[in-house]
């Protein structure tokens, strides 16, 4: 209970009249520990994107800000005439907003009733029966839903009775008025959760606690909660607040950083730093002290307790945090283009060029309808560009048709301009041959919230005509005839027809089968072999989503036969949970109900010669799970093979994936609270897991809930939950060093391969929350050059507006039996010049046994094999071909491989270093793309300082000379060792060397100096040498101003020589050519006459650049200097990796740079008459 008690109170806001029950905590949470076990990983991910926004200086101050947020108040009341009981008047209404206004006004949010759903609207829908006199309130009579509980029923009800499915919450802010919340006696006034709720997502308020007593007239209110402020405390848990007492005294601000440089109080507690901590405190005490070596509490704070007379204020971190809230999860809510779509306050005045096409994916010559959000403005004039050369003035929606596919995608641009104002918006159109006929089995989708996705044309169509009823939340398996229709569709509990109609109906109501719809992959239709029947494979499970369900985790494995003939289904009742008790060659597996194997919910199958194989997971144990292998053919199930999971927790949660690969050959699974994400071999053609390999560690590191692969198998995508889309290198000896991220803050509950080579799936962190994002070239590896050569795009299928409420679509895909391939051959590095085999073999031929001949004479008797999944080493680098025929030497497939021999990799870097003075070396290797690094100290002594596996290393060293090794492991698994020898060079007035550009006084020269460290005795005057390089083919010297030919950018080189010590440092100089005036970074003015007099401006302070190293976090300090400043950060190799821009820079900045790799970088600033760079390590 104690965990169940935790997750709601930090996740869900809730405020109370009562000390003892401030909140429906205990149903509540049952609710979301039941229904929703993802919860908690959703909101701290939501957490810390809200963090980093803050961190990396993108946030905004209160008086920055000027958001505006559409609000629709629904008074859900119980039959009385309006400005009576619980059908309060628009006037009271108006009054909260006024006083919610008033509460916010130092904050920068401001709040507007919004008048329309879209810009061809006049108003907003309401449901039949209700009454709307001032848009944007509306009079609901429903007296059930007028006392709602806090559960998904009740909260289900309560939107289904009010919010019309196109008023989404990512859109308004929905604000419920009711008789009471969680039952007359519960005493809670207010509830909201926070951005990315699961379940509801609005505000829920009590009729006496909504409205202001001062403007209102006559309000019947609560005495201690009369100003409108309970509303104005569930608005902050709605944009991300905690309460001020979150967590006691975990998040004092006593000065505590982490490893990043990051206050621990942004991240314990209420996630703020500058709001005291402690206990609730109700009524207005004086003055109250709770934690040690902290300030006394902020009793006048919105998100205390207090009644609304003590509550005045935000402090300036909660008003920064809301802010932030708006620019990552409520991003779409005070955009533009939503203030226009609602209709708020002002929007007229307001211009975008955003637009809505059709698709975004189509077939070559046909059309796409590109409708702009404002049509025909006025005084306006519109300019598209199509991007196959084709452009058009249209001011309404316009139609356009692609006629190749051969530059796709397109990008779509349109440009309104109004007056002094413009606007621009794109996007890009995938456009499809649509000549590759899509597999009828696979050709249609169910998907959650009760909506279908068609492949048929070559491309996904939706669906809309599933009935709201028929809907699932993640479990869903399709049976679709060869020709591309639907022959049925299931949700693990119920299953229908074509027409919708329910199969397992039974003298007007239904039997049910004894799976559930709470999980993904939960569920699935098999052929069986030689009938036109199908067996439907479900689990037990203790996850329920749709009402009624009765779903048990004893019920175990089970199946139900679909007798088929030609379009005619039935089921009957004797065929239907037939349980999969232990067969020939099983033993020690726990039993449940009716003597069923149970364990996790996940089931999937895939097709082999002759019939199928099952895939599921069963208990041995409280703390063994076994991933098993069935057998179904016309003879019925037999059991082939198990390998024990990594899960060896008891009682470890249900909620668990598998999923094989398009050739058979692969499967991963996780169990999503309890295991490693792994990859297994398999051998398709005697049943056989094998060589399990980790890709993703354990929970709490990272948690997985989906992963697809791609086409031809060779890659993996899957999401670390409500965090980053990544990629996985699968033809590699380890998978698992491959790992790539291809986008950062994508979150996926539900992602499948599609019939037409594309990847999908939702993302509940998208504003959009009723759209596929889609991954149109799954088969092409990423590279840190290209980390989107896949082709990933969150724009994807568009589905039709749905009631936010559990059934959103965000979770279920189908689990359909793919298709057994063509003949083929599936190589897959094994290491350095060693391969395995898969063999890929058409249903029809079915051979069992091989001969495989790899081209390799001289490997002598290893040449051949008989093996069905063999290994080869091949002798040397060049170009083999592999044959593969059956036993009986019939030609089944051929393919070849290449081995490369690996370049031997350079050390870049330190050469020496100085044990008395600074000791500390710094080197790197350019990897290339699938290369690892592993770094080592085998000569002289010292230690390394952070990881030794990245790009870069950094050694203190105690004794010298000394020797580094480094071993370069590419992708195929081979290596390459080399060495750098350090030795011993004091030079202590090199330690800190750092270069000045200036402008001259007059003409368009600029001048160059070189600064050293001050506190030891390094004068350049005193036997000092620099020479200049300044990049543009001049010779060197020793001159310290020079002219450049041109405007360009000029690397440029000072070789520094003092003591007998030598260096050099390497800058970038934007500079102008004769007569443009300096163009570096200083700045400045010039004219054409040619000055020698080398007079110039010297920095007004030498910039400090602390902590360095740093694990992310550098903080450049400018003494007494303001102004516009350019922050550039360089690799080793001259790559610009980060630029930002300050027009404001006062004295101090921090940049985050936690998203490079470890190693050493090049930072240079420059502003008005100042230029520096300086080297900077990042761990």
């Amino acid at each position: 209970m104690k965990k169940i008690l935790n997750l709601v109170l930090l996740f869900y806001g809730c405020l109370a009249f009562s000390q003892t029950e401030p909140c429906g905590t205990d149903v509540f949470a049952k609710t979301i520990a039941k229904e929703f076990p993802e919860a908690q990983a959703r909101f701290d991910a939501t957490d810390q994107q809200i963090q980093e926004y803050i961190q990396q200086g993108r946030g905004r101050k209160s008086t920055q800000a000027n958001i505006t947020i559409p609000v629709i108040v629904y008074v859900v009341h119980n039959g009385v005439p309006e400005g009576t009981g619980t059908n309060i008047s628009d006037n009271q209404v108006q009054s909260q907003i006024s006083a919610l206004n008033d509460h916010f006004s130092l904050s920068g949010i401001t709040f507007c009733l919004a008048t329309r759903r879209g810009v061809n609207s006049t108003s907003i829908p309401m449901p039949s029966g209700a009454t709307q006199t001032i848009p944007g309130i509306i009079h609901v009579n429903n007296a059930t839903s007028s006392n709602p509980m806090l559960t998904q029923a009740s909260l289900d009800a309560l939107i289904s009775a009010t919010a019309s499915s196109n008023l989404m919450p990512s859109r308004y802010m929905r604000i419920y008025v009711v008789q009471s919340i969680d039952g007359a006696s519960s005493g809670i006034l207010g509830f909201a959760p926070f951005p990315n709720s699961p379940l509801f997502d609005g505000v829920l308020m009590r009729y006496d606690a909504f409205g202001d007593a001062a403007t209102c007239g006559g309000c019947n209110l609560l005495a201690s909660n009369n100003q409108g402020k309970v509303l104005t405390h569930e608005v902050g848990h709605y944009l991300s607040l905690y309460h001020t007492f979150q967590g006691g005294c975990s998040g004092v601000n006593d000065g505590t950083m982490d490893s990043n440089g990051v206050l621990l109080c942004n991240k314990n507690g209420d996630k703020v730093c500058d709001t005291p901590q402690g206990a609730m405190i109700f009524g207005c005490p004086v003055s109250v002290t709770v934690c040690p070596n902290d300030v006394a509490q902020d009793i006048h704070n919105f998100m205390q307790y207090t009644n609304d007379a003590c509550r005045t204020q935000f402090s300036a971190g909660q008003q920064e945090r809301m802010l932030a809230a708006l620019a990552v999860p409520r991003v779409m809510l005070g955009s533009t283009d939503n203030l226009i779509y609602t209709g708020i306050c002002g929007y007229q005045n307001l211009i975008s060029a955003t637009y809505t096409p059709s698709t975004y994916q189509t077939c070559q010559n046909s059309a796409v309808t590109f409708t702009p959000l404002l049509i025909s403005n006025p005084n306006t004039t519109y300019l598209w560009n199509f991007g196959d050369g084709t452009t058009s003035s249209a001011s309404t929606a316009v139609s356009h048709t692609f006629a190749s596919s051969a530059n796709s995608p397109y990008t779509v641009t349109l440009t309104l301009t109004s007056g002094g104002s413009s606007a621009v918006y794109s996007s890009q159109i995938y456009v499809s041959p649509c000549n590759t006929p899509i597999p009828g089995g696979l050709a249609n989708w169910y998907l959650s919230s009760a909506n279908g996705l068609a492949f048929g044309s070559g491309v996904p169509v939706v669906d809309p005509v599933f009935p709201s009823a028929n809907k699932t939340y993640s479990s869903s398996s399709v049976a679709n005839t060869s020709s591309g229709s639907v022959l049925f569709y299931t949700n693990g509990v119920k299953v229908w027809r074509a027409n919708h109609s329910l199969v397992n109906a039974s003298s007007g109501s239904y039997v049910a089968m004894k799976g559930h719809s709470g999980g993904q992959n939960a569920v699935v239709a098999v052929p069986i072999p030689n009938t036109t029947d199908y067996y439907i494979f479900t689990k037990g499970s203790n996850i329920t989503t749709v009402p009624g369900e009765a779903a048990n985790p004893l019920d175990g494995l089970r199946y139900t036969r679909i007798n088929v003939s030609g379009t005619t289904l039935t089921m009957p009742v004797a065929n239907m949970n037939v349980p999969v008790t232990p067969l020939s060659g099983m033993s020690g597996y726990l039993l449940g109900n009716n003597n069923a194997m149970y364990g996790g919910q996940a089931v999937c199958a895939s097709q082999k010669c002759g019939g199928y194989w099952i895939f599921t997971t069963l208990r041995k144990s409280s703390t063994e799970l076994a991933l098993v292998v069935f057998s179904l053919t016309s003879a019925g199930l037999t059991y082939s093979s198990s390998i024990t999971t990594p899960v060896t927790q008891p009682n470890f949660n249900n909620n668990e994936t598998i999923k094989v690969s398009p050739d058979g050959n692969r499967l991963v699974y996780q169990n999503n609270n309890y295991s490693p994400l792994v990859l297994y071999d398999f051998d398709k053609f005697t049943g056989v897991l094998s060589n399990p390999k980790i890709l993703f560690a354990a929970p709490p590191q990272y948690v997985t809930q989906t992963f697809a692969f791609s086409p031809d198998s060779k890659l993996l995508y899957t999401a670390d939950l409500f965090k980053d889309l990544y990629q996985f290198n699968l033809n590699s000896p380890d998978p698992g060093a491959t790992k790539r991220i291809v986008a950062h803050s994508v979150a996926s509950r539900g992602m499948k391969l599609g019939p037409d080579g594309k990847i999908y799936f939702s993302d509940p962190l998208k504003a959009d929350l009723f759209s596929f994002s889609v991954i149109h070239n799954p088969n092409n590896l990423v590279t840190e050059a290209n980390p989107n050569a896949c082709a990933y795009s969150p724009q994807g299928p568009q589905f039709p507006n749905t009631v936010f409420g559990s059934g959103s679509l965000y979770t279920a895909m189908p689990n359909i039996v793919e298709p057994m391939g063509l003949n083929s051959i599936s190589p897959v590095v094994n290491g350095c010049s060693s391969y395995k085999f898969f063999p890929n073999v058409a249903q029809g031929s079915c051979y069992t046994s091989f001969i495989w001949n790899f081209g390799d004479p001289s490997s002598g008797a290893a040449n051949t094999s008989t093996a069905n999944t063999p290994t080869h080493n091949f002798t040397a680098p060049g170009t083999y071909t592999i044959t593969l025929n059956s036993s009986t030497n019939v030609f089944i497939a051929q393919t070849t491989v290449t081995i490369t021999p690996m370049a031997m990799p350079v050390i870049d870097g330190s050469a020496t270093a100085c044990t008395t003075i600074d000791n500390h070396t710094y080197n790197s290797v350019n990897l290339l793309d699938g290369q690892t690094a592993q770094w080592s100290i085998t000569g002289g002594g010292g230690t390394i300082i952070g990881q030794s596996n990245q790009s870069a290393v950094e050694i203190a060293w105690t004794s010298l000379p000394g020797t580094i090794s480094l071993t370069v492991t590419n992708s195929a698994g081979c290596t390459s060792t080399v060495t750098k020898q350090i030795g011993q060079l004091c030079c202590p007035c090199f330690d800190d060397i750092t270069y000045g550009v200036y402008p001259m006084e007059f003409g368009s020269a600029l001048s160059f100096e070189i600064y050293l460290d001050n506190e030891v005795d390094c004068d350049l005057m005193e036997g000092g040498t620099v020479i200049w390089n300044y990049g543009d083919g001049t010779p060197p010297t020793n001159v310290t101003s020079h002219q450049f030919p041109a405007t360009a950018t000029y690397t440029v080189t000072a070789t520094v020589t003092l003591n007998g010590c030598t260096t050099t440092i390497s800058f970038p100089v934007l500079a102008g050519g004769p007569g443009s005036g300096p163009g570096g970074p200083g700045g400045g003015t010039g004219n054409s006459k040619t000055n020698t007099h080398l007079q110039h401006p010297k920095p007004i302070a030498r910039p400090i650049v602390k902590p360095n190293p740093s694990h992310g976090l550098f903080n450049i300090h400018v003494e007494k200097f303001s102004g516009k400043f350019n922050l550039q950060v360089f690799d080793l190799n001259g790559r610009l990796v980060f630029e930002k821009d300050e027009e404001n820079f006062e004295t101090e900045k921090t940049i985050d740079l936690s998203h490079l790799q470890s190693g050493v970088y090049v930072l240079s600033a420059s502003g008005q008459n100042m230029t520096f760079a300086q080297k900077i390590i990042k761990n």
